[in-house]
């Protein structure tokens, strides 16, 4: 619902401290001038059916049970509840909660039920229309809130009231759960300023979860089950546990379940789940997994209506804006068929989209534009009540060393794709022309293992480089780096990099390490032939010569200008 904004971090969920249920109290208002017209379906089927569905969300972590007051009759017009001011919906609405709690006659005790001396929640069912559901500017809009910011708290059988959620008769089941799961800590992931802050945003579809805006639907009745969204804020889902290789998720309807896929900037990840057209979720328009983006980082996310100064996707949460901003929803889906308009489409797999990585489109990258290094493919329904795909990191890049005019990266390859090459391609940072790409291609070994160098670069410059790759199957993947090159060292002559070898306290080296065929200095250098002990020697396969004995280094720096000189270097291995 479009509603004041409140902080998430604000909110408890009152369950916490109960391990047997949670008892809610319902209170029916009547007003001299409005009456419930079908107090049966206006209340009682609805918290019947709004009970039942919590029960379904939270089990078997807790139970639901709701009591409902007798109707308390308040005299005073409806519309004196129901009146906008200039900066409110519903400006006297906490009057109506604290009118309505004095009047009604309830054992206030049962309905604090972690016993912190304050009460869970009050609901409020007005008799008569809404204003969402296009009644009239003077009738309620459903919300949730709290008395301590509209008006002050107020005292009941010697309990403190506060949080306290209003519908109305003709409200939805979608409407009541909606608002009623704002008090359990969970935010609007609908555009909540409307077409402010650059446009309206897709939310999650509408369909998706109870916290979007498909609830007002008419045509939605009641809401779809929790996503991966609200049952990892609540912990109440079955994440799967995160690993390489195939991998199934049950229905959320009947399991929960959902897999978390971190990425390296902290609280930016992605959830996965698989939505099933059954139960809650009949409406939802399709079937198949379902990818979310989720910013919860210190991420820029722009400004927004409601501040007058730039937003961190942190903030966002904590303010409920989070779907606010169209450059950067901080909980979006990832549509398996980019740009379409078809509920249906949203859903994995799709004809020509059952993969999701560094190459597909849509594409597996984090809002630094920086590709997460996963891929998941093989997505596919089994028909066998599980959805089945394949979790894999293609190229891993395990090692780099960076040098004034070299580079050089070690990684692995995952076998069972059977890459027999990868290309390599770079370029200066802030040159991106034609020109200055470079490209090569480099072996992978029998095990997955290869070995990028990069010559002739130029020292102290920031460089992009993309290993591009394709495997057996016929799918491409890629790795993308950033990295600077060295800079020269002022006042020093050519000399041999040996930095990177391990070394004991005497000096002396340490059999079997890894030596880089490097010099630092070289100026205008065109070439260094390597002799260890006179003999001629060349890296490996690695990029690296393995020192195994002791004996004597050389390197034969050649010039431009046809000198060349000579630098030697004693080696003791123990």
């Amino acid at each position: 619902m479009k509603r004041l904004i409140f902080s998430v971090l604000s909110l408890i969920l009152p369950l916490a401290a109960s391990a047997t249920g949670y008892r809610g109290l319902v209170i029916p208002v009547e007003f001299n001038d409005c009456f419930f017209t079908d107090r049966q379906s206006g209340v009682v089927k609805k918290i019947e059916t709004s009970c039942q569905y919590f029960n379904d969300q939270f089990s078997p972590s807790r139970t639901f049970s709701f009591d409902i007051a007798p109707t308390v009759r308040i005299n005073r017009k409806y519309s004196w509840f129901g009146a906008n001011s200039s900066t409110q919906k519903d400006e006297k609405v906490g009057d109506l909660v604290r009118e309505a709690c004095a009047a009604a006659k309830v054992d206030w005790s049962a309905y604090d039920n972690d016993g912190d001396g304050s009460i869970d929640n009050v609901c409020i069912i007005a008799a008569g229309g809404s204003e969402s559901d296009g009644d009239g500017a003077d009738r309620l809009w459903p919300q949730q809130g709290y008395l301590s910011e509209q008006g002050g708290t107020c005292q009941a059988g010697g309990k403190t009231v506060n949080c306290f959620t209003v519908c109305t008769e003709t409200s939805s089941v979608a409407i009541f759960c909606h608002e009623l799961a704002h008090s359990f800590g969970l935010p609007d992931l609908y555009d909540t300023d409307g077409d402010g802050s650059g446009g309206t945003t897709k939310g999650l579809w509408s369909v998706l979860s109870p916290m979007d805006d498909g609830v007002m639907s008419k045509d939605r009745p009641t809401p779809p089950n929790f996503s991966a969204i609200e049952l990892e804020i609540l912990g109440i889902g079955n994440p799967i546990p995160f690993g390489q290789g195939y991998l199934m998720l049950h229905p959320v309807s009947s399991s929960k379940e959902y897999l978390r896929i971190d990425s390296n900037n902290e609280d930016e990840y992605f959830l996965l789940e698989y939505r099933k057209p059954e139960g809650w979720d009949a409406g939802i328009g399709g079937e198949g997994l379902v990818i979310y983006h989720i910013d919860k980082s210190s991420n820029n996310t722009w400004s927004s209506n409601y501040s007058f100064y730039n937003l961190t996707a942190r903030e966002r949460w904590m303010y409920n804006l989070i779907n606010c901003r169209p450059e950067h929803p901080c909980a979006r889906v990832i549509e398996a068929t980019p740009g379409t308009k078809e509920i249906s489409k949203i859903f994995f797999p799709q004809p020509g989209h059952n993969a999701f990585g560094s190459d597909t489109d849509p594409s597996f990258h984090y809002w630094s534009g920086e590709f997460s290094g996963q891929v998941i493919d093989n997505i596919r329904l089994t028909g066998n009540g599980y959805m089945e795909f394949r979790l894999i990191s293609p190229m891993t890049i395990v090692t780099s060393q960076v040098f004034q005019d070299a580079a050089l990266f070690n990684g692995i390859a995952d076998k069972a794709l059977k890459i027999s090459s990868l290309r390599a391609s770079w370029h200066p940072s802030e040159n991106k022309s034609p020109s200055a790409l470079k490209t090569s291609v480099f072996a992978t070994q029998e095990d997955g293992t290869f070995s990028v160098v990069l010559e002739n670069l130029k020292p102290a410059t920031s460089y992009d480089l993309q290993l591009r790759a394709t495997g057996e199957e016929g799918i491409t993947y890629s790795v993308n780096r950033t990295f600077t090159t060295k800079s020269f060292i002022n006042g020093l002559r050519p000399f041999i990099y040996l930095n990177q070898l391990e070394r004991r306290e005497d000096g002396s080296f340490v059999a079997g390490d890894l030596f880089s065929m490097r010099i630092y200095n070289a100026d205008n250098a065109v070439a260094v032939d390597w002799f260890f002990d006179g003999k001629p020697i060349s890296r490996g396969l690695d990029g690296f010569w393995h020192l195994e004995s002791s004996g004597t280094l050389m390197a034969a720096i050649h010039y431009q200008d046809g000198s060349t000189e000579i630098i030697t270097k004693k080696m003791v291995v123990r």
